[in-house]
Parts: structure tokens; sequence; C-alpha cells
């Protein structure tokens, strides 16, 4: 019986669903934070506390889900701007994976629409 319990308890690991960025790196410790981020009519970055934490590594990633209201984002150190081609273009639901140390730091997002958008990002080592 004890091993029956065993058995099924591993399936079950081995079958729940991870969250994961598709960019992190193979030495990552995975997930270390979470933040939900109101995108509002002035542009927003992530949060410095959480992607440069006091201790440990600093954000290598952050994966991100769009709850509500669209947004455009930028990496590339510019701000975005709420207009047609003032960045990437991400719809509610859509997700935005920032890969890497300096775009995780310059990312910024603006919401293009009259209500804000929230966006909420686990970060990555």
């Amino acid at each position: 019986m004890r091993r029956l319990l065993f058995v099924l308890a591993v399936l079950a690991l081995a079958f729940e669903p991870e969250v994961k960025a598709s960019c992190s790196r193979d030495d990552s410790p995975g997930a270390f934070d979470f933040e939900a981020i109101t995108v509002s009519n002035a542009s927003i970055g992530f949060t410095a506390a959480k992607i440069i934490p006091a201790t440990g590594q600093v954000a290598f990633a952050a994966y991100c889900v769009l709850q509500t209201n669209p947004i455009n984002f930028r990496t590339d150190g510019g701000a975005p701007t709420a207009a047609v081609g003032g960045g990437l273009a991400v719809a509610a639901a859509q997700t935005v994976e920032v890969c890497g140390n300096k775009n995780v730091e310059n990312f910024r997002a603006i919401r293009t629409g009259a209500a804000d958008g929230t966006l909420s990002c686990l970060y990555f080592r």
C-alpha cells in the first residue's frame, strides 16, 4: 500500500503544471519573486527592489501575463507611448516574456486605451 501511495505521489508531481520562463538559464533556481503592476498613462518599469534584490542574483527573466486592458512595452531603454507603433503591443490575456538582465532592467510599459492594465509578473534568476 505504501509503495502504491508513493507511486501515485510521484505521478502527481510529474503532471503538475509548472510556470517557467523559456529563456531561463540551465543553472537558474527558478522563480524568486512576483508582483502585479498597474500600467497607466505614464510609462512604468518593474519595481527595482523586485528585480535587483538586496541579496541574491538579479532577475535574469520576467514572465508576465496582462490581466486587463492593452499596453505597449519596450526593453531597449526608450519610453513607450500609447500611440500605434509606440512599442510592442500586448492585448489582455497575452503573455510577455522578457529575457536577459539588461532587458528586465530596461522594461517600460504604458497603457494604450482609456483604462489601466494589470500586468502580473514572475521574476526568475
